[in-house]
């Protein structure tokens, strides 16, 4: 589909199935693994122009905590929303069903965009539960890989939205049937893309085509980029910059950017090796990055 799209110099949504949005709201991350010094980093978000921002709950926690803990979540959730921001909170699966519910609950009354991955994904029936505990919306899937992982989730009425990942989860065209999946049980699409000007792009292809895609993660400044930032390797970079905290739907052939090839071999002379960082929790036992 992508070579043909090339070839007959049409952007991809335009092959499956055509527009239905020219541009898509996007989110930008602040805060880090461990989050801190929200309100000047969302600040600086919102004078790029984004309106929302996504960020890590906390750190590694055990599996009972103290209510300092929670109230230190709801105090950063506070900080970045004085800035004007819309805030989504990664759970990052990091937090077990026992705090995960109190600190759902206590994050209610603030009015997030959503709640990313509570629990880990295996676990539908406390998804569940806490779905039926909060109003918040409840939105996870960037560790699930096809359709039928998907299934049960959408089955379940465990969540609000789904994250998939085009990177991981079959491309373009198997994420266009997730989608549909996914809209016939009334649930919105906001696919996880913290990588790279390619896979960005194919996200907002996606976007261009799907009516219930509703926000989509950049990766644009994150913690995660050392050395090269995401727009360092296309020659267009006016089609993955955010405007007025919407990203447009490229109209360019294929996925509608141009790789700088010179760029990318430059940076492979001293490629980086990613590996998960180890966490611990207070007793020494292993803990959920």
């Amino acid at each position: 589909m992508l070579i043909n799209s090339r070839l007959y110099g049409l952007p991809a949504w335009e092959m499956l199935g055509g527009q239905v949005r020219d541009r898509i709201r996007a989110y930008a991350w602040i805060g880090g693994d461990r989050p801190h010094e929200i309100a000047s980093a969302a600040r600086a978000r919102r004078e790029q122009g984004f309106s929302a921002v996504k960020m890590n709950a906390t750190a590694e926690l055990d599996f009972l905590g103290t209510p300092r803990l929670l109230a230190e979540v709801v105090e950063r959730v506070q900080a970045a929303q004085a800035e004007g921001m819309d805030v989504g909170l990664d759970f990052h699966g990091r937090v077990h069903r026992p705090m995960a519910k109190q600190l759902a609950k206590l994050l209610e009354p603030l009015g997030l965009l959503f709640i990313e991955e509570p629990l880990l994904s295996e676990n539908l029936e406390g998804l569940a539960q806490i779905g039926q505990l909060v109003s918040t919306p409840i939105a996870l899937g960037e560790r699930l890989y096809t359709r039928w992982d998907f299934k049960p989730v959408l089955e379940r009425g465990a969540v609000d939205i789904i994250q998939p990942d085009l990177s991981h989860a079959g491309g373009l065209l198997e994420c266009r049937k997730i989608a549909a999946m996914a809209e016939a049980y009334d649930v919105a699409v906001a696919p996880h893309c913290p990588l790279g000007p390619l896979a960005l792009a194919a996200c907002l292809q996606l976007a261009g085509c799907t009516p219930n895609v509703a926000l989509q993660e950049m990766s644009l400044g994150i913690h995660y980029n050392v050395g090269h930032d995401l727009l360092n390797f296309v020659t267009n970079p006016q089609a993955l910059t955010p405007v007025d905290g919407f990203l447009p739907i490229p109209t360019g052939p294929g996925l509608g950017v141009e790789i700088d090839e010179a760029a990318v071999r430059e940076a492979h002379r001293t490629p980086h090796r990613w590996r998960n960082p180890v966490w611990r929790t207070r007793d020494g036992s292993f803990a959920e990055w």
